[in-house]
């Protein structure tokens, strides 16, 4: 059975939370902590061996201010009971808190995985093969938090309500369901999750029954989204028209950025040559596959659109300075010479980049009317 109760909003955290988890001790535990995120973003977690009256005894002198915080008591399923495997349980990086009530019956298959790639446990519980699991996708991918707990839960078999915190993001709580209630209760200017509504019920005017595979996105101001688990970018495969214009000839740009599709890209990649096609790719960690690799600078995820269609278009801004033609927008618009003149402005913001494509092209880029990669309608740029 077990209980998480977790909140955000303007009172301070802790009384609520452990108000709460009082109430949920019909539920039976053996141990019980609490994760809070203070003033100064920094994450304090304290959880021990017991009863929700041992953890108040045990953090009686510590800091437990803060006005986001998670809180957990844990029957002994997956590790024995003491305060190493007690919730919440942090990511090595001690950035994310999380708490779990359920079982992850794949935990020790990917337990081995996240082991082979370095990671060190602190526990023997399926909970914290989750939150590493969550941290690893976080740190490969530069991904936000909700996209990277519905990232991971696509990698978990079994049930679970989670919860998690992220020291660095104070203003939300990323929660989930599959087979295990939690519920999400609104207040005024203020969230609360919890097992149930036993916990909260006098604080909040609105109860949300999260369904099977659906994660929330709890902000503070009554601020609520629910998204389900399979809402994910989904992994591009190359389909069987581009794979055919491949060739010797056909030279193919690969924006590879540090997102949640970067294996599969670099498995393009592969596909890619394995047609004898010529590979520029803008990542310097895959740049073995490639022919030519073009460095773009490292920035946000929000802002990799961007730089990534700078890339696409420094080719269509250089084969029409190498034919003596304008560069022509490749929208529908009247204008000409506009797309080349801001393309120019661009590339003025990324000299590198220009360089490396001369570089790639391999002969200096000229007024010349001779077409250096043929009839340039035969190429996709």
């Amino acid at each position: 059975m077990c209980g998480i109760v977790g909140y955000i909003g303007k009172r301070d955290a802790y009384p609520v939370l452990i108000k709460g988890l009082r109430r949920l001790g019909y539920r039976g535990y053996d141990s019980a902590g609490v994760a809070l995120i203070d003033k100064k973003r920094r994450l304090n977690v304290y959880k021990t061996k017991g009863k929700v009256s041992d953890l108040k005894a045990f953090v009686s002198q510590k800091d437990v201010s803060g006005t986001i915080g998670i809180v957990r008591t844990r029957w002994a399923t997956h590790g024995e009971s003491y305060s190493a495997n007690a919730h919440p349980h942090i990511s090595s990086s001690e950035h994310l808190a999380l708490i779990h009530n359920g079982i992850i019956e794949n935990y020790a298959t990917l337990k081995e995985k996240l082991q082979k790639k370095g990671f060190i446990f602190k526990s023997s519980t399926d909970t914290d093969v989750l939150v590493q699991l969550i941290e690893y996708l976080r740190i490969s991918n530069h991904l936000d938090l909700l996209t990277v707990v519905q990232l991971a839960l696509h990698e978990v078999i079994g049930a679970y309500a989670i919860a998690v915190v992220n020291k660095n993001n104070p203003d939300e709580i990323v929660a989930a369901r599959k087979s295990s209630l939690p519920i999400v209760g609104i207040g005024n200017d203020e969230c609360f999750l919890a097992s149930d509504a036993t916990p909260v019920v006098e604080y909040i005017n609105k109860v949300v029954y999260l369904q099977d595979g659906e994660i929330a996105l709890i902000r503070r101001n009554k601020e609520l989204g629910v998204v389900y688990s399979d809402n994910v970018l989904q992994n591009p495969e190359m389909k069987h028209g581009p794979i055919a214009l491949i060739d010797i000839e056909m030279p193919v740009i690969v924006g590879a950025t540090h997102n949640a599709i970067y294996e599969k890209i670099t498995s393009n990649i592969q596909e890619i040559e394995a047609r004898k096609g010529k590979v520029t790719e803008g990542d310097t960690i895959i740049n073995k596959p490639a022919d030519d690799c073009i460095e773009l600078p490292e920035t946000l995820e929000c802002m990799e659109p961007l730089i990534s269609t700078i890339l696409l278009q420094l080719p269509i801004y250089h084969v029409a300075v190498f034919k003596g033609e304008k560069c022509r927008s490749t929208t529908k618009s009247d204008k000409v010479g506009d797309c080349g003149v801001r393309m120019k402005n661009s590339l003025d913001c990324f000299p590198k980049q220009s360089r490396d494509l001369q570089k790639t092209i391999k002969r200096p880029l000229t007024n010349s009317k001779e077409v250096f990669w043929g009839d340039t309608n035969k190429y996709m740029y």
